[in-house]
């Protein structure tokens, strides 16, 4: 009698130690279960505000011909029914812009610029992965580094966006904003067109010093010859001018 009643007391201690029932779950398990379902909503809400800033940004994004359309001309020139140079008229405030196909450059220029300015080019999704990681330590002053003197990094539909949607004052300018629109609209400027047809606004439209935007233009003023007469020797000289444009002004 004794012995059962020994027995009963037991198990009901063990029950209340168990909080009250044999399905409770330990309390570090429930801590767990708990903190995970936090992280997961966490998560789920971080996502949900991360596209509706992705969407607001790229809702306002216009297609580059229509944005370049509204620029200025950039001057014009004149040739003869052989293709040389008969006027040159330069407007000093927007520089000389001679638009091309992309047909009509030169394959050695072509692979020149790929080869120093991004070389995963063809298969990224229209951002430098480690150019961007760079830029944003830069940003966030983790490596010491000059606006005049970034290490760069940005690949070609990065640049694009900056010489077409960015205003040429905040261009350099180290902002979270500036920055986040120039990623978002890289992205989705890789979504919408091809990687030759962005490759042709960015011939078109990059510096190349002086007063030559376009490397139609460049080819003219620095060798006399057309985008698609390009030598390799010619090409690879142009290609390392945007780097740095202004040591040849």
């Amino acid at each position: 009698m004794a012995k059962n009643i020994a027995t009963r007391r037991m198990l009901r201690s063990r029950l209340r130690g168990n909080g009250g029932g044999a399905g409770t779950a330990p309390r570090w398990f429930q801590v767990i279960i708990a903190f995970t379902g936090l992280f997961v909503i966490g998560i789920a809400a971080a996502g949900g505000v991360g596209y509706g800033v992705y969407e607001s940004y790229a809702s306002g994004l216009k297609p580059p011909d229509e944005v370049i359309s509204q620029q200025p001309s950039g001057g014009a020139q004149i040739f003869d029914r052989n293709g040389k140079l008969l006027y040159e008229y330069v407007d000093d405030r927007s520089g000389l812009r001679s638009p091309v196909k992309l047909e009509d450059v030169s394959p050695w220029m072509i692979a020149a610029t790929i080869s120093t300015e991004d070389a995963s080019f063809w298969t990224n999704p229209g951002v430098n992965e480690r150019g961007l990681i760079r830029a944003g330590l830069e940003t966030l002053h983790l490596r010491s580094a000059d606006a005049s003197a970034s290490t760069g990094g940005s690949s070609i539909t990065q640049q694009l966006v900056k010489n077409v949607y960015i205003p040429p004052e905040e261009r350099y300018q180290r902002s979270y904003k500036r920055k986040l629109k120039e990623t978002i609209y890289a992205l989705e400027l890789s979504n919408r067109y091809s990687k030759n047809q962005i490759l042709e606004w960015y011939l078109n439209q990059i510096s190349y010093g002086g007063l030559y935007n376009g490397v139609e233009a460049a080819a003219m003023g620095y060798f006399g010859v057309h985008a698609k007469d390009l030598t390799l020797p010619q090409a690879a000289l142009l290609a390392g001018i945007p780097a740095g444009p202004v040591s040849y002004d």
